[in-house]
């Protein structure tokens, strides 16, 4: 029974014995407070959840049953309420006030508190919710079931889920050879539907899509951005810009193909949100198949939103039940090895944590390992673990007390940075029944009655510090009232962070632009921690980036082509992103494409110099080359050429 999620009020003016009830309370695992006069108790029960109530009947000021009338006026629900008295011991008094109070007993002082413990672990045993069944899609980690029939069960009887979830599914539903439509209602308000063929996605619809065709053909080459203009101002609004760009002979039906699958996986990114949604798997062999994504385009797609969008914090709560689960690599591994490790952020930590999966270990042991690299490993892990390249076995290993109690301290440390959305692991738009899903499932990990037998005093003590951050977040989160004050106060503190986060976008975007590049560096990353999620900052920091490196390695062309591929398709239709991929392409060695890009970034912005200047210095290192290559006759040529 999870009784640290049980607030009980003391009310008595005895202060010894008020304070011995509440310690026999809290040693029990129930929270407790003790206030010594009514007032006061009128005033705590306003501001704080109360379970059960323990009310001594002589007070000052007002009766003990006078205050349960009140106090009932402005609690929720229906309270257990526990009279006492060393005063009122004649029978009629005592049944009179249980009718009146509903209250479910009486004790005459003295009497032994562990009564009133053992009446009140009565009064919530039935309706211990932590006993309730985990997210559903945690047994299709261990069981890897891959019956369609099953796997569309479960995902249709998950509640609860977070948007961060849905690369699980589709790889569940992928598995399964599924065909049908995911129906997708976010909280947030968008409303989407992933349409399945034989286990391949072929479709995404998104709420309030913008086709981002044309925009995506004069990225890859396959238009210019000139042609795109002209066919835009004679656009038929009956007719599909695809279908126009190809009846006008502008591109080819295979260069639609190419990019319609680009779309779609533009919109399934979009997806993978910060928000919670409810999930409808509806079979159907009516399909309309726009374009596939094969398993190459899933296994990349699936890298870069696992390095690049979902949250650490969020891998961390995700992971907390199977911490103890015994966790194995599977045949697969080895198979893909070569491709594994080809992605940075896996490559990074790989070799480390191979052996432990080898012979089976468990996720606390990899991470107690190496702390330091714990947000990589969750990330490692969780791409595996969709891959279906470990498994989470049905077995527990037992507690290494000095493992988890540096995860614990840890953790403290972490929950004390974080705001209450992130300690619970929810998005700010979560319902209700979202965050109280979150609570009780951290609350099966990490209450302190979950320890066992053998616990130390300094484990247990440092797990109700964990937990007590955890209940004040659901605390303070799971009233509307208190959750819209809550987020009005953090909207507070965004607003100045973006506007902080604008002025050194300000500065940083004027030193780029004067060469000054080590100063801009200063700025503009001070500018991407404020608000990370700004496309033209991130554009502005590759651009920077590629000025300042005189040598750059392979590694840095990844980096640099990762961070511009992060860029939404809607923020790129600008001057500034298609002069940075012009930089890109230079810096690469395309010089072709690169001149392509400056143009487009001219078409967009006449006014833009910068392209102008890069296409000026390559056609003066042509005109460079050419002489240096020429015979002496068309030299001397070139040199006295009429202007």
């Amino acid at each position: 029974m999870n009784l640290q999620s049980y607030n009980i009020l003391v009310v008595d003016d005895d202060k010894s014995f008020g304070e011995s009830v509440k310690q026999a309370l809290t040693r029990a695992g129930f929270r407790a407070y003790v206030v010594n006069n009514p007032a006061d108790a009128l005033s705590y029960a306003k501001l704080q959840d109360v379970h059960a109530l323990v009310i001594d009947c002589m007070l000052p000021k007002m009766n003990g049953l006078e205050l349960v009338k009140k106090l009932k006026e402005s609690l929720s629900g229906e309270p257990p309420i526990v009279l006492m008295s060393g005063i009122f011991k004649d029978k009629q008094f005592i049944k009179t006030a249980l009718t009146k109070t509903n209250a479910v007993e009486f004790f005459t002082k003295p009497f032994d508190v562990a009564k009133l413990v053992n009446k009140l672990k009565e009064g919530f045993g039935d309706s211990d919710e932590v006993q309730q069944d985990l997210n559903p899609l945690m047994g299709l980690y261990v069981s890897r079931e891959t019956n369609t029939r099953k796997v569309i069960r479960t995902i249709n009887s998950c509640e609860g889920l977070h948007n961060f979830d849905l690369p699980w599914v589709f790889k569940a539903l992928a598995q399964a050879n599924a065909t049908g439509h995911l129906n997708i209602a976010c909280t947030n308000g968008d409303i989407a539907g992933v349409g399945f063929k034989d286990g391949h996605i072929v479709q995404v619809n998104i709420k309030n899509e913008a086709s981002l065709l044309g925009i995506l053909l004069v990225e890859s080459g396959y238009l210019d951005r000139a042609d795109l203009n002209k066919v835009l101002d004679e656009s038929n609004n009956n007719k599909m810009i695809g279908q126009m760009l190809v009846d006008d002979n502008y591109v080819s039906p295979h260069a639609i193909n190419i990019v319609l699958k680009d779309q779609l996986l533009w919109r399934l990114k979009r997806l993978i949100a910060d928000s919670h949604m409810e999930l409808n798997f509806v079979k159907s062999d009516d399909v309309t198949e726009i374009a596939t994504i094969s398993w190459e385009d899933f296994h990349s797609f699936l890298m870069e939103i696992i390095d690049t969008t979902i949250r650490q914090d969020w891998l961390k709560t995700h992971y907390l039940p199977l911490n103890q689960n015994l966790l194995i690599s599977t045949e697969g591994m080895e198979k893909e090895f070569s491709k594994i490790k080809a992605y940075p952020f896996i490559s990074r930590i790989f070799p480390a944590i191979e052996s432990p999966l080898k012979r089976g270990s468990t996720l606390e042991e990899i991470v107690s390992s190496h702390p330091e690299h714990e947000g990589v490993i969750l990330k490692v892990v969780h791409y595996l673990n969709i891959m279906g390249l470990i498994q989470f076995k049905d077995v527990q290993k037992s507690i290494n007390l000095s493992h988890q109690t540096r995860r614990l301290q840890k953790l403290e440390a972490e929950l004390e940075s974080k705001n209450f959305f992130e300690r619970l692991g929810v998005s700010r738009t979560a319902k209700e029944t979202d965050i109280k899903k979150a609570y009780f499932d951290l609350a099966k990990v990490l209450h302190p009655d979950k320890l066992g037998h053998g616990t130390t005093a300094e484990l247990r003590e440092l797990a109700e510090k964990v937990f007590e951050k955890i209940q004040v977040a659901y605390d303070t989160l799971k009233k509307q009232d208190r959750k819209e004050h809550y987020l009005k106060e953090l909207e507070v503190g965004q607003a100045e962070k973006l506007l902080q986060a604008d002025q050194m976008l300000d500065t940083g975007r004027t030193l780029l632009l004067k060469g000054q590049y080590s100063a801009a560096k200063e700025h503009l990353d001070k500018a991407k921690d404020l608000n990370p999620d700004s496309p033209e900052i991130r554009m502005l920091c590759v651009w920077m980036e590629i000025k300042r490196k005189k040598q750059p390695t392979e590694s840095f062309f990844k980096e640099m082509e990762r961070q511009l591929n992060q860029i939404p398709p809607e923020s790129r239709d600008s001057a500034t992103y298609y002069h940075t991929r012009g930089l890109y392409c230079k810096m690469t060695g395309d010089i072709e494409r690169a001149k392509k890009y400056f143009k487009t970034a001219l078409n967009l912005d006449q006014t833009f110099i910068h392209s102008r200047r890069e296409l000026s210095q390559i056609e003066g290192a042509r005109e460079k080359t050419n002489i240096l290559q020429a015979d002496l006759k068309d030299v001397v040529g070139m040199l006295f050429r009429k202007k």
